[in-house]
């Protein structure tokens, strides 16, 4: 029985130090003690390592803007005077221009205070226009042809409330908005001119922000690191303006008009 005890004994010892030596084998060496002892890791040629690329992302929209923010944009508009009545010539505006030389192009801003879903803000917006008659042709019309130019320029102050915080990185957000405008307006005729302001008349509006972060996520993050701006987003947009109630003002109002342009938020 003694050399079979022995043989167990030896056995045991054997499975004991083969474990403690793969357990040594599957754990990460220390680079300090190895280097205490003057040793270097080598790794066996039948092991892989696999590396990993990060990619940085901005955390979603709703979770990284602030209290307060602001934005800055550009628009075109289809707006056109067709109520307006020339002041050189009787006939409507229809009947006299032909399509804008310089339609209704505006730069406009807003100062927000943010919520869980939405924000409610303050913007203002001002706008240029311009039209003209168009070239008379033979030379019997031009003896007879009225050639003008009507400039308008158009500020707008109102307020603004977006659901723009339905999720937490939201792909459209719709908004309305309303306020006052005022249009300060420019006919000439030679060496002849018309022009004033009218009084504040109401208008409303609402649309629709499609933001583009989600286009190329690395961009927005580089451009909000380096510029501060939280998201850029197209709109798309519908606008009523009610004439001036002054009746001594032309008519600058519009029923309907739609628009387009570029938002950033910063």
């Amino acid at each position: 029985m003694r050399p079979l005890g022995r043989a167990i004994a030896s056995l045991i010892l054997f499975i004991g130090s083969l474990g403690v030596s793969l357990r040594g084998m599957a754990e990460e060496p220390d680079p300090e003690r190895m280097a205490r002892e003057g040793k270097v890791f080598v790794e066996p040629t039948f092991v892989s390592t696999v590396a990993t690329e990060g990619e940085y992302r901005l955390i979603p929209y709703g979770e990284r803007r602030g209290r307060l923010g602001g934005t800055v944009g550009l628009s075109y508009q289809s707006y056109e005077p067709n109520d307006y009545e020339a002041n050189f010539a009787n006939q409507p505006y229809g009947g006299l221009y032909e399509s804008p030389t310089l339609p209704m192009l505006e730069l406009h801003t807003a100062f927000k205070r943010n919520f869980s879903t939405g924000s409610l803000g303050v913007e203002l917006a001002v706008g240029r226009f311009q039209s003209e008659t168009p070239e008379p042709e033979g030379e019997a019309e031009q003896a007879v042809a009225v050639q003008s130019t009507l400039t308008l320029t158009a500020v707008r102050l109102g307020a603004i409330y977006a659901l723009d915080n339905m999720t937490t990185d939201p792909k459209w957000s719709p908004y309305v908005s309303a306020g006052a405008y005022v249009i300060f307006f420019n006919e000439e005729l030679d060496s002849n001119s018309f022009s004033g302001n009218t009084l504040l008349a109401p208008y409303v509006s609402g649309g629709v922000d499609f933001p583009l972060d989600w286009l190329d996520r690395n961009a927005a993050r580089v451009a909000y690191e380096d510029s501060g701006i939280e998201r850029s987003s197209l709109f798309v947009e519908g606008r009523m303006l009610v004439p001036s109630s002054e009746e001594k003002d032309p008519d600058f109002g519009s029923s309907f008009s739609w628009g387009a342009g570029l938002r950033i938020e910063l």
